[in-house]
């Protein structure tokens, strides 16, 4: 009786746990027959697909020329035990970057089993972009040649289009079309140089110098005399022997640019040392930038288009109207008839100044999905576009839908993007693009989770209003700010941040992890909260529980670093991610603080720089001059004091 009952036991626990390990092999797609989850065919160049067909005509790379038209197709099978309920297909990108390769991921994924995820390459023969067809979806099921459209087409490409539930053995197909963009002719009127420069023109033997040029509308550059394909926009130190031309090409289109490096011969003064530079070599009229020099010996020191008789070692701010070349002399002393140049480039007004882009951490990062940010930046009244670039490498590959931004100031956007892989690394950058061109963001890279759970989902963001010193957001459930006292600083000069955050919800917040990152232009001080990480220029405040009502503040210092360039925008960004209790749903809020790197420090006599910002000490002339009189008159009442009592 014993062992009978024992059997039952087993017998029982074994009915318990096979559909429990059946479920957690389900999944989408597991058929040895099944199709790869995402495929790709040329309609125009071989007459197209239908739903479903197999590998041959469906494939997983295909070529494309511009005008031509491409289908991609997400595959699901439900080849499990399991009903497949709250199904939904997701597709990214919905307008992929101009670029020669194009990759698409998504995948299908329903609330009761696993969800199965694939990507597809189209190759295209010149610079294009593909765009989605709109109306050209249509879904397909057990074979039907016929499908049938949907109503929500576009959110395809943002949290998925749902088809319902897949029953058992239920199969099919999603297909979408894209146009390949026709400009392979403009393309090559506008790829551009529009900056090519050198820090210095003339350097001695065994001396180099560093070459540095930007592009618009470009796939990649070569300059002579340096092997393989360069970055759009970038720099490169050079080392010639003797005097060296060097031509930038950039393509498509082989728009060209060259300048001169000459090489002085050695002239055997081996005590003579000369450093003549600029922060930067190219401006727009009305900006300006600082020349350094310092020279080791020299009885007679002369700055062509400057001053005659410069002390040996000195900077001066220049602002010149036109394209300037100044030449450094050297007369008498260990560097006699020595010489240096540095040519500072000067463009047209801020009407044709590039857009910037500000690539800002990702937030609500999920198994399956994260939200990326960014800041756009139009630096001129016309209209802008802004999207973000992705994949699983450093190149990337994929990128989001492009959304409106506007024409003036500077404008947070963010987009979330699903169907990624777990526990996976991801890359992206913010872009931003008008009519003055574009703008790339830094590249930053962000880790999905190990495991997908239903209690993080992406339901609520924060819309961003931004200022020229401060952005605040205006959260439903939590309220965040950045706030600095100017929006302009000099090289070395500090800035105070004082982060503000308030729950201005009923409920009490949970898991809430504040964090403050700031760019390279930036040395963190010190804050009076948290911990800070120099790798990834982050500090991670752990707010815990933020009850009803609950606010508090964090200052955090930094410094500009001295080689920072007059112009460069200081972009410091704080986030709260954070737990609704009621929906057990992730949550945050972004702000943001734009400081423009300039020549004079506003902070008066630099007080904030020698003692510390937020001391006690004055920040004006006038400050000062109250101090010194309360100074005098407390020393006037000492003495008084003193006497009376040496008196009695």
């Amino acid at each position: 009786m014993k062992k009978i009952i024992i059997s039952m036991f087993a017998l029982f626990g074994m009915l318990i746990a096979t559909p429990i390990l059946a479920h957690a092999a389900d999944r989408f797609n597991t058929d040895p027959n099944d199709l790869p989850t995402i495929m790709v065919t040329n309609v125009t160049q071989d007459g197209g697909c239908s739903a479903g067909t197999g590998a041959g005509c469906w494939k997983t790379s295909v070529d494309a020329r511009p005008g031509d038209t491409v289908a991609v197709q997400v595959y699901f099978h439900n080849a499990t035990n399991t009903i497949a309920y709250d199904t939904h297909l997701s597709l990214q990108p919905g307008e992929t970057s101009r670029g020669t390769t194009h990759t698409f991921s998504g995948g299908v994924a329903s609330s009761s089993i696993d969800r199965a995820t694939g990507s597809a390459t189209v190759r295209t023969s010149s610079t294009q972009k593909l765009t989605f067809i709109n109306g050209s979806v249509r879904v397909f099921r057990h074979g039907d040649q016929v499908g049938f459209s949907v109503d929500n087409e576009n959110s395809l490409f943002g949290t998925g289009l749902s088809i319902d539930e897949v029953g058992v053995g239920v199969q099919g197909v999603l297909m979408a079309k894209f146009k390949v963009s026709n400009d392979a002719v403009t393309d090559d009127d506008n790829c551009r140089i529009t900056d090519f420069t050198a820090d210095d023109y003339t350097i001695d033997e065994d001396e180099s110098t560093r070459l540095r040029w930007d592009t618009t509308d470009c796939d990649y550059v070569k300059i002579s005399h340096i092997s393989g394909n360069l970055d759009t926009d970038g720099s490169v130190s050079v080392s010639p022997n003797e005097d060296t031309k060097y031509i930038l090409t950039a393509y498509p289109g082989g728009d060209t640019e060259d300048l001169t490096i000459r090489v002085n011969e050695d002239s055997n003064n081996n005590n003579c040392d000369i450093s003549f530079y600029a922060d930067r070599t190219s401006i727009t009229r009305g900006q300006s930038t600082k020349l350094h020099w310092d020279v080791s010996d020299g009885n007679d020191i002369d700055i062509s288009n400057l001053d005659s008789n410069v002390n040996e070692s000195g900077s001066k701010t220049v602002s010149p109207n036109s394209t300037t070349t100044y030449r450094l002399t050297v007369n008498g002393g260990d560097c006699d008839n020595e010489s240096k140049s540095v040519t500072i480039r000067v463009e047209d007004g801020a009407s044709t100044a590039k857009p910037q882009a500000i690539t800002n951490p990702a937030t609500l990062v999920a198994a399956t999905a994260a939200k990326l940010n960014g800041i756009a930046i139009p630096n001129a009244n016309v209209n802008t576009s802004a999207w973000f670039e992705w994949g699983p490498t450093p190149a990337l590959g994929a990128a989001t839908a492009a959304q409106g931004v506007g024409s003036a100031g500077s404008l947070a956007y963010s987009y979330t993007v699903g169907s990624l892989m777990p526990n996976t690394t991801y890359y992206f950058r913010a872009v931003v693009q008008n009519a003055n061109g574009v703008g790339l963001g830094e590249t930053l890279s962000f880790r999905t989770g190990a495991t997908v759970t239903n209690t993080t989902r992406v339901v609520r963001s924060t819309r961003v209003v931004s200022s020229a010193v401060t952005a605040r957001s205006t959260a439903s459930l939590l309220e965040l700010s950045v706030e600095n006292a100017y929006d302009r600083m000099c090289a070395g000069g500090e800035i105070e941040y004082i982060v503000t955050y308030k729950n201005i919800s009923r409920s009490t917040l949970v898991d809430a992890v504040l964090q403050v990152t700031h760019p390279k232009q930036l040395v963190f001080v010190d804050a009076t909260r948290g911990d800070y990480s120099a790798s990834e220029r982050k500090l991670t405040v752990d707010l815990g529980q933020l009850a009803a009502g609950e606010e508090g503040s964090i200052r955090v210092r930094g410094r500009v670093t001295d080689n920072s360039v007059v112009g460069d925008l200081i972009v410091t960004t704080a986030t709260v991610v954070y737990t609704n209790p009621t929906t057990r749903a992730q949550e945050d809020a972004i702000a943001y603080s734009l400081t423009t790197v300039s020549d004079d420090c506003p902070n008066g006599f630099g007080a904030a720089s020698l003692f510390g910002s937020g001391s006690f000490l004055p920040d004006t002339l006038i400050e000062w001059l109250l101090l010194i009189l309360v100074i005098l008159a407390l020393m006037l009442l000492g003495r008084n004091l003193y006497n009376k009592k040496a008196s009695a």
